[in-house]
């Protein structure tokens, strides 16, 4: 005699099985991906340890490289020759522009060690804060700042306030070579109950396929001779969001302009 099968047994068949397998599956590559994060965790954290011990230990020996370099401009008198004067002038200011490079790397590797401060940032105030303090550099030039409404975001304030600075002092400088600068700042929704917030510019622009290049320590897209720079702010700006639980990127076109973006999560930096 044929009989249904109850719930409980009919459950056992293929279908469940491919299920029991599916999620199998899934809280394997769970574990992975967990597994991979801890291990980029680990790594990032030890790269950063690496970064300032050794930024740290180069300062010392450099400043007395530098400092005796003027000494022995000074004791031997070499101001009359002018083929002197360069070759002493040229190591000075190589070694001063190593003393800004290892700086910034120890400001990058400071950046991974030390707690965030959670309270609530005013975008609006940090962005009027930036443009005050490039006024005195912007002062002869014809800009047109378009600023748009900006919300208040959970997070460390000193260091969102260094994002903000970096971002408008970037599109300050790759705008020089316009007759009549244009910057806009504003924020919009993002994914997730994100805000995104956008610094765009008419300037110099780049290549957007080479737009990862901008956020590696040290790596510059434009010749020194046009635009100075140590390729250093990009790198802590995006390293800072990261800390908030955000991303950077940017969007550019060359000779057209570019738009840097970062967005910040509604919940609470960890």
């Amino acid at each position: 005699m044929h009989t249904t099968p109850s719930p409980r047994e009919s459950a056992s068949g293929p279908e469940s099985d491919a299920t029991t397998e599916l999620q199998a599956e899934v809280a394997r590559l769970r574990a992975r991906n967990q597994a991979l994060e801890t291990q980029l965790q680990a790594a990032r954290e030890e790269l950063e340890s690496f970064a300032y011990a050794v930024s740290h230990d180069l300062r010392s020996p450099l400043r007395h490289i530098v400092g005796h370099i003027e000494l022995f401009r000074s004791h031997m008198q070499i101001d009359h020759d002018p083929k002197a004067v360069k070759y002493i002038s040229t190591i000075t200011d190589a070694g001063r522009r190593m003393g800004q490079m290892i700086d910034g790397l120890l400001a990058f590797s400071r950046l991974g060690r030390a707690p965030l401060a959670d309270g609530m940032a005013d975008c609006a105030a940090l962005v009027a804060g930036a443009r005050a303090a490039l006024a005195e550099h912007t002062r002869e030039r014809a800009i047109v700042w378009d600023i748009g409404p900006l919300p208040p975001v959970r997070g460390d304030t000193q260091l969102l306030a260094d994002v903000w600075a970096r971002l408008l002092e970037n599109a300050v400088k790759f705008t020089r070579q316009q007759p009549l600068a244009r910057i806009r700042v504003g924020a919009q929704p993002g994914d997730g109950g994100a805000t995104v917030f956008f610094v765009c510019d008419n300037g110099a622009g780049f290549h957007s396929a080479q737009a990862h290049r901008l956020f590696g320590v040290f790596q510059r897209l434009h010749h020194a001779r046009d635009f100075e720079g140590l390729g250093v702010g990009l790198a802590l700006a995006r390293r800072i969001v990261e800390r908030h639980g955000g991303r950077m990127w940017a969007d550019s076109t060359p000779g057209e302009g570019s738009c840097f973006y970062f967005s910040l999560p509604e919940a609470a930096p960890a």
